[in-house]
């Protein structure tokens, strides 16, 4: 008795990529056909994927009926399938202090200057000397600006 369990569990059909004629009548959205085409394109004709299309195609479908779209649920195609890789999801993450001495010390300086150079420019506007033509009106120059800060 288990061993023809058995048998006609070995006996059933793996699943296959799904075609665009599948697709067509699986009762999905345009939209989630073509995640669901972007998925079988990027499986490169792997049949051991076809478990893993067919299990997303199947959460589509009941997802679709809330309005929920493949891209809230998956967000693209090869994070769907795995695909990403370690490398990617640690670009979004990367750390300040990850970026060396240098980068850091010249984001620094030019924070300070833009900061510094903001203060003279505002006591500057609102210094009771004005300017003439004869004579200076103090320090006021991109040099002096420099060399003060």
């Amino acid at each position: 008795m288990t061993e023809s369990k058995e048998q006609t569990q070995s006996q059933a059909p793996k699943p296959t990529l799904p075609t665009v004629q599948e697709l067509a009548t699986s009762g999905l959205t345009n939209r989630n056909q073509e995640f669901i085409r972007q998925m079988v394109i990027l499986a490169n004709g792997d049949e051991s994927k076809a478990q893993l299309i067919t299990e997303v195609g199947a959460k589509l479908l009941t997802a679709q009926k809330t309005g929920v779209t493949a891209k809230q649920l998956y967000n693209s195609p090869a994070e769907a399938m795995g695909l990403k890789t370690e490398a990617e999801k640690s670009d979004d993450n990367r750390g300040y202090a990850s970026y060396g001495f240098w980068p850091l010390a010249i984001d620094n300086a030019i924070a300070f200057f833009m900061m510094f150079s903001f203060m003279f420019g505002l006591t500057l506007l609102f210094s009771g000397v004005k300017s003439s033509s004869a004579g200076s009106a103090g320090a006021a120059g991109i040099t002096s600006l420099v060399l003060t800060s």
